[in-house]
């Protein structure tokens, strides 16, 4: 039960997704993407975004994504 969540910046534009496990929707500038099986305890996850820039060179562009889970995380 684990989600990310990316709200691009105008400046990014999704191109693919890589990571074992993970299913991805692009929904205009929103990326949506769900881990397809339970994390045990000290398991990890990642997978790598790509995407296209349209900005110019030196533009400092700012990121962030959501991470939730369906269960209360306690660590």
């Amino acid at each position: 039960g684990v989600r990310v969540q990316d709200q691009m910046p105008g400046t990014l534009t999704y191109k693919s997704i890589q990571g074992e496990g993970w299913t991805c929707a692009p929904d205009g500038k929103t990326v949506w993407c769900d881990f397809d099986k339970p994390l045990g305890p000290g398991e990890k996850a990642s997978f790598v975004m790509a995407t296209t820039v349209d900005a110019p060179a030196n533009t400092v562009i700012t990121n962030t994504a959501i991470v939730s889970a369906e269960t209360l995380e306690r660590d």
